[in-house]
């Protein structure tokens, strides 16, 4: 899945890779751990969160909402269709 972020005008795409969709969830979730295991870093605290990339640029940044939860600032993921299997476990392949 390819996204858009903007830090301080300048554009980012990137690709997510082993993606999970949750049809049912109205939020777009990024896991922190997947993005450190994949070479990426990342600074929280005092209600903010920046994240970079290995080599050292910033990507993005985020504010703390409810539920201890950042809302990445400019932040496109494109719409797209899914198609849910019939099957539960099937579910984890969804990308």
């Amino acid at each position: 899945m390819d996204i858009t972020m903007k830090v301080n005008g300048k554009e980012f795409a990137l690709t997510l890779i082993d993606v999970l969709y949750i049809p049912l969830n109205p939020q777009n979730l990024v896991s922190l751990g997947q993005w450190d295991k994949a070479g990426g870093s990342y600074h929280g605290g005092q209600g903010t969160l920046t994240m970079i990339t290995a080599s050292g640029t910033t990507i993005a940044r985020g504010t703390q909402i409810s539920n201890h939860l950042y809302k990445l600032n400019e932040f496109t993921i494109p719409k797209f269709t899914a198609t849910v299997p019939t099957h539960p476990t099937n579910i984890h392949h969804i990308i």
